[in-house]
């Protein structure tokens, strides 16, 4: 079963310094970077990418590698993280390129900074992005452009601020403030879902198998983009999230309930955080797919589309509701710091959640009227 893990949205405050715009600087120095990590799902030693990215073509034009070792520069101009050698997982390294046990280990020369400059008096557009671990970007052939998401890795990336570079100024700020922009936060671009099954206009209900079907397992994150619709490169496959060896019977007088985020056998869900009622991505939507009926040689199945948009670091549990001929779906969402648990519909009184759609269950035939029946014959 995957851990699950609650972890609140990181602010990135990044401060750029820089030299005047009417002048080279005497010596090139690297972008100086103040984070404030304290909001990270653990205080533990981190490492972080940023980089600099084209305005029009969106490839990369400078990337330098920091870690969460602060040098002390207050007497001029505060705190600043510490350029830091990484390797292309985006753990710190010691001189001889070795792993580092620790921060305090790691090679922090100047150069590994990001560095860039511009004589151009007009300037050029660009884009400053960040990301933690300090993992590699990837590259489509001709430039880095990407990084490789997967649901198993915890990977904080921004949106990326657009503005102006001119010689080494951003956005014409000797020190830019970038935690004032909202499109600097740092945050892990993973949803995760849960199911919770219980019975309504039926006394017994018997689940088999709980699959969700055609799920993203690998996919590239765009800088500054995000996840792109016309991309090719997604990886989709079905996902068991509990399969029974004998079906599990709910019985509605016992207030029988079944719940993925309850259950330790079953499997939570990890997809990318991606708007599902976007038509541009209505061949990448997953499926809730369920099994009924108390004949493992037989089943009845109600298949449920997700279309509705997932936010970063947000929580979603489907909340399926069994009938004779029909399952009522509601939704309930929060953020991974509030821990998931099973959500009775039946229980909720003025906070149940509103209905978002009905679905007929496939296989059920009209003629058997009969929850008994319905409960054993296709």
């Amino acid at each position: 079963m995957m851990t699950r893990r609650y972890i609140p949205l990181c602010l990135l405050l990044l401060l750029v310094c820089c030299s005047k715009p009417d002048s080279a600087p005497s010596e090139e120095a690297p972008v100086m970077i103040s984070l404030d990590t304290k909001a990270f799902p653990d205080p533990g030693e981190h490492t972080y990418r940023v980089g600099l990215f084209d305005g029009s073509l969106k490839i990369i034009r400078a990337q330098g590698t920091y870690c969460s070792d602060y040098v002390n520069h207050s007497a001029t101009s505060g705190q600043w993280l510490s350029p830091c050698r990484v390797n292309a997982s985006g753990e710190p390294l010691k001189t001889d390129g070795t792993v580092a046990s620790s921060l305090a280990e790691a090679d922090k020369d100047r150069s590994y900074g990001l560095r860039y400059y511009t004589n151009s008096r007009t300037g050029t557009n660009a884009y400053l992005v960040a990301m933690s671990p300090a993992k590699s970007f990837s590259s489509d052939g001709s430039s880095m452009r990407y990084y490789d998401w997967n649901p198993n890795d915890a990977v904080y990336v921004s949106n990326g601020v657009f503005s102006m570079f001119t010689a080494s100024w951003f956005n014409y700020q000797l020190i830019y403030q970038a935690s004032t922009s909202s499109d600097m936060r740092l945050k892990d671009r993973r949803s995760s879902v849960d199911i919770h099954i219980q019975c309504g206009e039926l006394p017994v209900a018997n689940i088999q198998k709980v699959i969700l079907k055609n799920c993203v397992r690998a996919a590239r994150w765009y800088f500054p983009d995000g996840f792109l619709a016309s991309d090719a490169n997604y990886a989709l496959s079905d996902v068991t999230v509990r399969e029974f060896a004998t079906p599990l019977e709910l019985v509605k007088a016992h207030g029988d309930e079944w719940s993925s985020a309850t259950d330790t056998d079953a499997t939570t869900v990890y997809l990318p955080s991606i708007d599902w009622s976007d038509l541009d991505f209505a061949a990448l939507r997953p499926q809730i797919e369920i099994w009924l009926g108390n004949d493992p040689a037989k089943h009845f199945t109600a298949k449920v589309d997700i279309t509705e948009a997932m936010e970063p670091m947000m929580h979603y549990t489907y909340n399926l509701v069994v009938s004779k001929s029909s399952v009522i779906i509601t939704l309930t969402a929060g953020p991974w710091d509030t821990p998931s648990s099973a959500q009775s519909v039946r229980n909720t009184a003025d906070e149940t959640p509103a209905v978002i759609r009905t679905v007929t269950i496939e296989g059920w035939d009209p003629v058997t009227d009969t929850a008994d029946d319905w409960a054993t014959t296709i």
